[in-house]
């Protein structure tokens, strides 16, 4: 297997990253998850898939609900699966750093203060969430064949009776408590009632109400039907990927229309370490809480990208 190599200007900002980001954590974090190059602009990330030219995210979940109100769409087994659509063991982390990747930068930088009570105090002055753009859709296979539909068609509004409409949602990234990533903590990808420490959250009238969102019996397969869950994100249309303005996206090696390599440069390092900045926070709670340190918040300059 032969390893992409990183301009040395480049590979020593990202060596300093990765040293400050083990100082922080005091102890040494387990190896990376294994980045590698499975076709030009496709990659894999431990079990996600991460295609940079159709800006999305794949990755693998199961239908957790078959019926019953809902106040999330996604979450991990340690989230709140009694009221999930879906649930996947793949780590809010990993999803994360790969959304940004694909130059994803969420709400903004966020205080480190106390996560509110979701009541109904709450959802009635909460903020409006604010972030990327992205559209979610599942894949799955039944006896007619392999299938993708947007997610919204299993969702159903008890106000309106009727299937949610078709529309994005808001990747406003979580938020951090203590140094810890709340999305983490929580298990919480992608809510229907407003939550700030869910990765994405949904911006439709009725995010307040967790007595709106029900499983649309009609559209879905069977309970415990495995599916693959798609994040697209879609960048304002000024903004083409391979800008430092779109985040970590700089890092994964692009190709020219010639076809030739194109390498990632000390600014877009620079530009990477910015945006990571609020992620290697988190580190020090994890650490001091004696949680498993992920790669999600570093870049190993000896691994590398590894290409197949």
């Amino acid at each position: 297997m032969k390893m992409i190599k990183i301009k040395t200007s480049a590979a020593a900002l990202i060596l300093s990253a990765a040293v400050a980001v083990a100082a922080m954590a005091q102890d040494a974090p387990p190896a990376m998850p294994v980045m590698r190059e499975v076709s030009p602009g496709m990659f894999e990330i431990g079990k996600m898939r991460l295609d940079q030219k159709a800006m999305t995210l794949t990755f693998p979940g199961t239908l957790n609900m078959k019926d019953g109100l809902l106040e999330y769409l996604l979450v991990t087994p340690r989230g709140s699966t009694h009221e999930s659509l879906l649930v996947s063991e793949v780590s809010p982390n990993d999803v994360h750093f790969a959304m940004l990747l694909l130059g994803a930068k969420g709400g903004g930088d966020k205080p480190d203060g106390a996560p509110p009570q979701i009541d109904a105090k709450y959802l009635k002055t909460a903020p409006k969430m604010t972030g990327d753009t992205v559209l979610i859709s599942v894949k799955w296979t039944d006896a007619g064949g392999e299938k993708t539909v947007p997610v919204e068609d299993w969702l159903y509004n008890e106000t309106t009776k009727k299937p949610i409409e078709h529309g994005p949602w808001i990747y406003n990234g979580s938020i951090f408590h203590e140094g810890r990533f709340l999305a983490q903590t929580e298990g919480t990808f992608a809510a229907l009632v407003t939550n700030p420490s869910a990765l994405i959250n949904n911006p439709r009238k009725g995010n307040d109400n967790d007595q709106m969102w029900n499983v649309n019996e009609d559209a879905t397969p069977g309970a415990d039907t495995p599916v693959e869950i798609i994040f697209k994100l879609v960048l304002p249309s000024a903004t083409k990927p391979g800008k430092e303005s779109i985040g970590c996206g700089a890092l994964i090696p692009s190709r020219t229309n010639s076809g030739a390599t194109k390498w990632p440069t000390s600014s877009d390092v620079s530009a990477t370490k910015s945006r990571m900045a609020a992620e290697l926070r988190s580190l020090r709670g994890r650490a001091a809480g004696n949680e498993p340190v992920t790669a999600t918040h570093r870049i190993d300059p000896a691994r590398g990208i590894r290409r197949g």
